[in-house]
């Protein structure tokens, strides 16, 4: 939200904020959090059939993972911490397009912060459809595979790469090197 300048009413956080341990927060504006209160305080309406506004669940309001998501954002969540990811993500994305010239595909890499990925086509895809044209999930899971076979993890078919907080260059550049290895198995230059 601070990197576009929006100012959301509602904000929710959740998964790799608690550090691996399951984890979910609300941010709010006052207005809305009176209407959350008016509509969960036990006894809850929803007891006496009316509507209610249920926040709870297993990650709920738990000791452990308010302080391990308390310290992931005031060590590791930081604006000097998204920027050296933000660079990480930039060295990822120029390194796979360098790769791509290389072999004269036609290909580009989207960059978000520390997350890239592998576009099979020219453009950056700007909806469903055309995401889907520029994808080839046997591709995909080949190169999981044998990126999997060389120690290296990418958890979806379709998100590509992604840095994290516990990267370094030394691994965006083993990805990178990784990844010409496979290009070069698996396209022909052009």
């Amino acid at each position: 939200t601070n990197l576009w300048g929006l100012k959301p009413d509602l904000v929710t956080l959740g998964k790799g904020l608690g550090t691996g341990v399951p984890f979910a927060a609300y941010g709010m504006t006052e207005q809305l959090a009176r209407v959350f209160e008016a509509n969960s305080r036990p006894p809850s309406p929803i007891e006496d059939g009316s509507a209610a506004i249920v926040t709870g669940g297993t990650t709920f309001a738990s000791a452990l993972v308010l302080a391990a998501a308390r310290a992931a954002l005031e060590e590791c969540l930081t604006a000097e911490g998204y920027a050296r990811v933000d660079l990480l993500g930039i060295r990822l994305a120029e390194g796979l397009e360098a790769i791509f010239a290389r072999r004269g595909l036609d290909w580009c890499a989207p960059l978000i912060g520390g997350r890239c990925g592998w576009v099979l086509g020219p453009e950056f895809p700007r909806n469903t459809e055309e995401s889907a044209a520029t994808m080839d999930i046997f591709f995909s899971n080949t190169r999981r595979v044998f990126m999997a076979n060389r120690g290296i993890w990418e958890a979806l078919d379709t998100a590509g790469p992604a840095c994290s907080f516990a990267h370094s260059e030394a691994d965006v550049d083993l990805y990178l090197e990784v990844s010409e290895e496979f290009v070069a198995l698996t396209t022909t230059p052009s």
